[in-house]
């Protein structure tokens, strides 16, 4: 499978990510990892072409680095017509950059996110922070997405970027799974919709995506999927991608100088 996933994969850069984040995970010890990892981050930067080379995300600093996950304009586009799903939304964080990264253009925005503490943030951020004719098309559910409905029990951190989702604990903040086709049932918010997807929900984005494997069958919406949750998520997440529709140009890019932050990113061949 390991084998597989690799052969997807549509640039050089992917493949030295993909190559090396597997390595990173062979080392002896985490001290070892995070220095190889740390290697991929700064390559541009220290003048290496051993791991990632030049390209380093043709960005100079971490910083500006960071800011691009999910959004890497020479793979994916946003235009008015984009409906955006944020899978994990926490505070508005990524929807900000969407709409930075988009310029403004978008038809409509529905964003997801599980913990309450979280949400309420989320509400006030987007009605704080956007005119009303941008707020009226952001559509919040506090919820996370699934195969299966049930209630987690999880951290919650708004202190903290990407802070909460799904760390399990049934003494802490609880929070609904749905699955997404009984939250977008049709008329104004339907699922069918949906153009650009992102996830980044603590290593449930399999299960979400198994729930709109339907729609990205038929629709091939642009995804951008953490799989780093899971140690196989590096390349369960492709070939289930590419198993739903081989249309698909599939690539990988680590936004982190450790094992966090690395996304896969599906493109639909014109």
């Amino acid at each position: 499978m390991v084998d597989k996933a690799r052969a997807l994969l549509c640039d050089e850069w992917s493949v030295r990510v993909y190559d090396t984040v597997i390595k990173a995970s062979k080392q002896t010890s985490d001290v070892k990892a995070l220095a190889v990892l740390a290697e991929i981050f700064h390559a541009e930067k220290v003048g290496t072409d051993q791991y990632l080379g030049p390209d380093i995300a043709c960005i100079h600093e971490p910083e500006t680095f960071l800011d691009k996950q999910y959004f890497d304009l020479k793979i994916v586009s946003i235009d008015e017509s984009t409906v955006f799903l944020d899978a994990g939304a926490y505070v508005g964080d990524t929807i900000e950059r969407f709409l930075r990264y988009g310029q403004g253009k978008f038809a409509k925005i529905y964003a997801f996110e599980p913990s309450p503490n979280n949400f309420r943030v989320l509400e006030s951020n987007v009605q704080k922070n956007y005119t009303e004719d941008v707020a009226r098309r952001i559509h919040l559910f506090n919820c996370g997405l699934s195969l299966n409905e049930e209630t987690l029990y999880f951290s919650s951190d708004t202190n903290t970027l990407g802070g909460g989702s799904a760390q399990m604990d049934e003494n802490l903040e609880a929070g609904e799974l749905r699955n997404i086709s009984t939250v977008l049932r049709g008329g104004d918010n339907s699922v069918d919709d949906i153009t650009f997807v992102k996830m980044d929900i603590e290593g449930a984005e399999m299960d979400a995506l198994r729930s709109m494997a339907d729609m990205i069958k038929k629709n091939t919406p642009t995804l951008a999927i953490c799989v780093y949750h899971k140690p196989e998520d590096l390349w369960e997440i492709p070939l289930y991608i590419h198993e739903l529709s081989p249309k698909y140009k599939i690539y990988l890019r680590h936004y982190s100088n450790c094992f966090c932050e690395t996304v896969c990113y599906a493109v639909a061949k014109n």
